[in-house]
């Protein structure tokens, strides 16, 4: 019983993941296609990275792709500001 209970509990937490790292990746799309706001390749780069942390398929692609047309320094803000939002429970990102 207890078990059962365990994989089910693990399985939710899965499902939520993903789902999570769905929202993240569609998010970063906004800033990247500038869909409903200002294009913002470093948040959008922070929320790719975020999705590909989170396991989304596409994310890591997404990011490096997104990746090319910032500068070094623009990718390290992007990490930062991914750090940043994770040690805040994913607040002011």
């Amino acid at each position: 019983m207890i078990q059962s209970v365990c994989r089910t509990h693990a399985a939710a937490q899965d499902s939520e993941a993903t789902i999570l790292a769905s929202v993240q990746n569609d998010h970063a799309g906004m800033f990247y296609s500038e869909d409903g706001v200002v294009a913002n390749n470093v948040k959008g780069y922070l929320w790719f990275n975020l999705a590909a942390l989170n396991r989304h398929e596409d994310a890591a692609k997404n990011k490096d792709i997104i990746s090319k047309s910032l500068t070094k320094k623009q990718i390290a803000k992007a990490q930062y500001l991914s750090e940043q939002c994770l040690a805040n429970s994913h607040k002011d990102c």
